[in-house]
């Protein structure tokens, strides 16, 4: 009896360990870089804007562990950014990231919706394709910076609360999709 239950208990952690590697070796392969940052202009306004993004990639595997594992896509990514101070390693600001991909949260007569504006941005990324998170927005010729996300568009872009006062900080980007996260 004692050796039935040994090679049950075996069996078991031998079909758990499979399932693990099978999991981790076929979540998505996301990257994520400082993407060169963009400039909007306002028409009607005639101001600039300078925004900073981090690019998200999913990248495609080689042939080899493609015909494997293949390549999986993230289905409904989410992301968060968290600015922290330099010396303290204190988390200063954490928000839910906007995917520069994604509808933005205003209708078609240029209002915000506060729906979509309060609602956390997702966003499917194919094999070998990638989305930009906008983190940052400047406006030229202004010394404050903010924080940017679907909320930003509440506040003319420019939320009060996530406003960044100081001068440099760390930042952590997550990114969630298909039960895994990378940072």
């Amino acid at each position: 009896m004692n050796s039935d239950l040994l090679l049950l208990f075996i069996g078991a952690l031998i079909g758990w360990t499979l399932q693990r590697i099978s999991d981790i070796s076929t979540r998505p392969n996301i990257t994520m870089s400082i993407e060169d940052s963009a400039t909007f202009i306002d028409r009607a306004s005639n101001i600039n804007y300078k925004f900073l993004h981090i690019k998200v990639k999913n990248n495609k595997r080689n042939l080899f562990i493609k015909f494997f594992i293949g390549n999986q896509t993230a289905n409904v990514a989410r992301s968060w950014i968290s600015f922290i101070d330099i010396l303290t390693n204190a988390e200063l600001l954490k928000i839910n990231g906007r995917w520069a991909t994604t509808k933005e949260p205003v209708d078609y007569k240029g209002s915000v919706n506060i729906g979509d504006a309060i609602i956390a941005s997702r966003e499917t990324i194919p094999p070998d394709e990638e989305s930009v998170i906008p983190i940052t927005i400047k406006q030229e010729g202004k010394k404050e910076c903010f924080a940017f996300n679907n909320e930003s568009y509440l506040y003319s872009w420019q939320k009060p609360d996530f406003e960044l006062t100081e001068k440099r900080y760390k930042i952590k980007v997550k990114v969630a999709a298909e039960g895994s996260e990378w940072i």
